[in-house]
């Protein structure tokens, strides 16, 4: 799989030449749009995903994936969710088209191509989360009441999925080194005896402070709520898990839009299917579609939608939870597109 050290992306001030026209890269891509039937993104975790990072119905969702794709239908993923795990999910449910990760970056699986909405974020989380580890080995060192293992080449989510086990620790400190656009980072308590992980309050939010502290003193910020007006600093306590992007990289709607800037007067259906407040976009020409378990705030906001929906859709809600959800919308477009 590509790694963060082998993406050379187009920022996405820069897809068009002088002239105004497209880089020549991006036509393949520009006339895939414009000859498909629709577009459709899915969001992954509570969606695709269930509770415990897997789908529940994978031989259901390839089907129905496999035959939109050759219906002419692109199918995408937009997820916060790192370049590197898309491609592994992409390449399970046979998802053809393009990667949203990370609410800021596109990857073109075909042309092995990345436009970046924002390519200084992409430099400084690279170069912080090397710092990060440096300062926290010094901050967190290993001693007989505490140890600490602390990784930059594992994919926690991969092992949180297979139930990896670490005894002999009863600190976790895991840096997500897949995050290409932001920082993210795992705080967990390990139980020696047996190496499996939990929630672990007090020290995440010791780690926590570490990153606020390092991520201010590094950004020229001397007040946390002007830091916080920039930056969405996620401190989820329950999850034990710290995740920080750019406030104006916060949001699903961007890069969608700047996909739509590949084709000018684009009227094709647009569809995203999530199951939170963070995956309804923002746009009219995008309708948003939720499973089941949707949150509240994603429920109240499909209920004001007053836009036709396409494909003969009678609700934007679907009646199954996670990926039986997914499936049941998807299933409808099927049986309607020639």
């Amino acid at each position: 799989m590509p790694t963060q050290g082998e993406i050379t992306p187009i920022p996405s001030t820069g897809l068009r030449q002088p002239d105004g026209k497209l880089l020549p890269v991006l036509l393949p891509i520009a006339e895939q749009l414009r000859q498909a039937k629709a577009v459709v993104f899915f969001d992954l975790d509570k969606t695709a995903l269930d509770d415990r990072y897997n789908p529940i119905n994978l031989e259901g969702i390839t089907r129905v994936i496999s035959s939109l794709q050759n219906k002419g239908v692109i199918i995408g993923i937009h997820s916060d969710t790192p370049r590197q795990s898309l491609l592994q999910f992409a390449k399970i449910f046979g998802v053809k088209g393009p990667l949203i990760y990370e609410l800021a970056g596109i990857h073109f699986q075909e042309q092995d191509l990345d436009i970046v909405l924002d390519v200084r974020a992409m430099e400084f989380f690279r170069g912080f989360r090397n710092r990060f580890f440096e300062e926290a080995l010094k901050r967190f060192p290993d001693s007989a009441d505490l140890k600490n293992f602390i990784s930059k080449t594992i994919d926690r989510n991969k092992e949180k999925r297979e139930g990896v086990r670490y005894p002999g620790y009863d600190r976790g400190l895991f840096i997500n080194p897949y995050r290409l656009l932001s920082f993210g980072l795992w705080a967990e308590g390990v139980t020696k005896a047996t190496g499996e992980t939990y929630i672990n309050p007090e020290f995440h939010q010791r780690v926590d402070a570490l990153a606020k502290e390092l991520l201010m003193a590094e950004l020229g910020y001397s007040d946390e709520g002007e830091f916080r007006r920039d930056y969405d600093y996620d401190f989820s306590p329950e999850y034990g898990v710290t995740i920080v992007k750019k406030r104006v990289l916060s949001s699903k709607t961007p890069p969608i839009q700047h996909l739509l800037t590949l084709v000018e007067g684009y009227q094709k259906p647009i569809i995203m299917i999530g199951d939170s407040g963070a995956d309804f976009i923002d746009d009219p020409r995008v309708i948003t579609f939720g499973v089941a378990n949707s949150k509240p705030e994603l429920k109240e906001k499909l209920q004001e939608v007053t836009t036709a929906l396409p494909f003969g859709l009678k609700t934007n809600l679907a009646s199954k939870t996670y990926t039986d959800g997914l499936i049941e919308l998807l299933s409808v477009i099927d049986q309607v597109v020639n």
